[in-house]
């Protein structure tokens, strides 16, 4: 994640509006505490006139991430084209997470965001477990948009998954086969943790 970040904005300051609740569930506060390593943090929750008034206030001399659910991140959009915002003085980049973006989505944001990537985790264990890269989100469109080329590599199907990139070095992915009936198996997928003192079942 913090190459993603580190590639985003150049030289200019940087400030994270962070669009993620921040009540009852625990990815605001997270998503807060990962952000402050790379930029000044306001979170706003989704709030889209505290969004907005975020922008006008500081104005464009910031590089701007806006973290979100995929669907808000395209209500400002919406919300930034119906009002004649002067966007193109603005620098945003788009942090999204909590459910998948389609490739159709990704466009969509990318004609006012200059990039848009997405990561995966939980809120409960930690948001930071795999992240889109520039590498990972090349791989996807092309898997979306080559048919052919989807099919040869994942089977039939119209689903194009997401794809990340995670460090081996902090976590150990692995997939297990557990027996859900006497008869029938459902793959499970699951995350260890490799600094905890107990191993997965074999």
């Amino acid at each position: 994640m913090a190459r993603t970040l580190e590639q985003m904005v150049d030289s200019k300051p940087r400030l994270a509006i962070n669009a993620f609740s921040m009540g009852a569930w625990a990815t605001g506060q997270n998503m807060a505490q990962a952000l402050e390593k790379h930029s000044t943090v306001k979170s706003t929750g989704p709030d889209l006139e505290k969004v907005l008034h975020t922008l006008e206030f500081f104005g464009p001399r910031f590089g701007y991430f806006i973290a979100g659910y995929p669907p808000f991140l395209k209500s400002v959009v919406d919300a930034i084209w119906k009002r004649n915002f002067p966007i193109a003085e603005y620098e945003l980049h788009g942090l999204v997470g909590g459910e998948a973006i389609s490739e159709e989505l990704r466009r969509y944001l990318l004609r006012y965001f200059r990039t848009c990537h997405s990561g995966y985790g939980a809120s409960d264990l930690e948001i930071g477990v795999a992240v889109e890269t520039p590498e990972a989100v090349q791989i996807r469109q092309l898997l979306n948009d080559d048919v052919r080329f989807r099919q040869q590599l994942l089977g039939p199907g119209e689903r194009v998954p997401m794809v990340f990139q995670y460090n081996p070095m902090s976590h150990y992915l692995f997939e297990d086969i557990v027996a859900a009936y006497p008869v029938q198996h459902r793959r499970r997928g699951e995350t260890f943790y490799p600094n905890r003192t107990s191993e997965p079942d074999s």
